[in-house]
């Protein structure tokens, strides 16, 4: 390890470093390889406990210069526990600490993905402030230079926003389906590529929503609203809501109001990292409505097997559903 780095690593967690080290230490960052840049983490994680919340944000810039398979091998080697404990420095990301604004044109092009996995959450703090919490199995994606020239990022899965504002540029959601413009707003997107629903639901501000299919809808939300896109009909509906039903995962929570119990497994896979097998696939179109607290499957799997006559059993992340005549 470099005594060097770690040191000036350090001293930025201790909020001691000066102009002159700071700059070297984003230099030798950006020079550093993978497999260094672990050891450091893996450092810094035994500290973990004596650092103060408000330097968090290092340890996720520093992840952002790390590619996804090293940032994956640094989860493994913490554990299970310890990695669940450090996935909201993990998630914490920004741009400025790699590069100068000075670099931004050269560098553009380049293209910043942050993803939540089965079974995790992120959270996401783009330069401008705007901050994005995304849901399981879902990813964020934007350019280097963002917030430079304009403020777009591409989403999939499901991610709530809270955009900073900034009346001269826009920011914009893009997903495969439909765009969402704003100036400064609270929402929530539910854009997963193997849903037949399209959601957004507006808490404040106005947005702009544009379908990308011919012929192009476009509608305007208030808060409380939010609207409907269907994949296969192509149609966009706009209805009231409370919003309390849309932002429960934020809260740690799962509701199902009258879906179909494949709908309900899927999220349970997302949410807590696991796959289940359904032996009869009948019962799969049956409609459930209830709402689940706990942040264990096996309590989940109770609760479902009182209203369908199951056993099951689970192997690790794989889950057995047997069905009891």
């Amino acid at each position: 390890m470099d005594k060097r780095v770690y040191d000036l690593l350090s001293r930025y967690l201790s909020g001691v470093i000066t102009e002159e080290e700071l700059n070297e230490l984003k230099q030798e960052v950006k020079l550093t390889g993978d497999p260094e840049l672990g050891i450091y983490l893996s450092g810094l994680w035994e500290e973990y406990e004596k650092r103060d919340p408000a330097h968090e944000e290092v340890l996720g810039e520093i992840l952002q210069h790390i590619t996804q398979q090293s940032r994956r091998l640094f989860i493994r080697r913490l554990g299970k526990t310890a990695a669940i404990l450090l996935l909201p420095l993990l998630s914490a990301l920004t741009v400025y600490f790699f590069q100068s604004r000075s670099m931004d044109g050269l560098a553009g092009d380049r293209v910043w993905r942050v993803e939540a996995e089965k079974g995790q959450q992120a959270t996401v703090r783009l330069a401008d402030g705007t901050k994005v919490r995304l849901n399981a199995e879902s990813s964020l994606s934007y350019r280097q230079n963002y917030g430079i020239k304009d403020r777009e990022v591409k989403l999939m899965g499901e991610g709530f926003f809270e955009v900073a504002k900034e009346a001269e540029k826009p920011f914009i959601v893009r997903t495969s389906l439909l765009d969402v413009e704003v100036l400064g707003t609270v929402f929530n997107l539910y854009a997963y590529e193997c849903e037949d629903i399209v959601e957004m639901n507006l808490l404040s501000g106005c947005v702009k929503v544009m379908t990308h299919t011919d012929p192009v809808q476009t509608v305007y939300l208030k808060p409380n609203e939010k609207i409907l896109y269907n994949k296969e009909s192509g149609n966009l509906e706009v209805i009231s809501t409370d919003h309390r039903f849309e932002t429960a995962w934020l809260r740690g929570e799962l509701v199902f109001r009258s879906v179909e119990l494949r709908q309900v497994l899927r999220q349970l896979e997302r949410t807590y990292g696991v796959t289940i097998h359904w032996e009869d696939p009948d019962i799969l179109q049956d409609k459930f409505t209830g709402i689940f607290y706990s942040d264990r499957i096996s309590d989940v799997l109770r609760i479902l097997r009182e209203h369908y006559t199951f056993s099951y059993r689970i192997e690790g992340e794989e889950v057995f559903i047997t069905t009891i005549p």
